[in-house]
């Protein structure tokens, strides 16, 4: 008798383990762009993805854009929320190298007083 309520048990609990997301529609567009399955890539991987292909990362960029407001806690773990990040970083990147700083002339020298 006891070994079957802890084999219900033990099965129970590692049902309850596996989670499971629910597919975005910005997840699918980088995959289907050619990054591949993002589910277990780091951000660094998926930013070095984005990096090759400005394009992409400015699409996602702009759908992440107003789930960023109302993200819960958990959203930075998903994979949405990953890729999201790394997107965010990515068009920072590009717009960064779009317009370049000029060096501040106007500062203040050593020995100035």
């Amino acid at each position: 008798m006891r070994t079957p309520v802890i084999l219900s048990t033990a099965l129970l609990l590692t049902l309850c383990g596996c989670t499971r997301e629910q597919p975005s529609r910005i997840v699918k567009l980088a995959e289907q762009a050619g990054a591949g399955p993002l589910s277990n890539v780091s951000i660094v991987d998926m930013r070095v993805w984005l990096n090759g292909h400005p394009q992409v990362a400015i699409r996602v960029d702009a759908l992440c854009a107003p789930l960023r407001t109302n993200a819960t806690a958990a959203w930075p773990q998903t994979t949405e929320g990953r890729l999201c990040a790394a997107a965010r970083v990515s068009v920072g990147q590009i717009e960064a190298q779009r317009h370049p700083r000029r060096p501040d002339t106007a500062g203040f020298l050593p020995g100035w007083k």
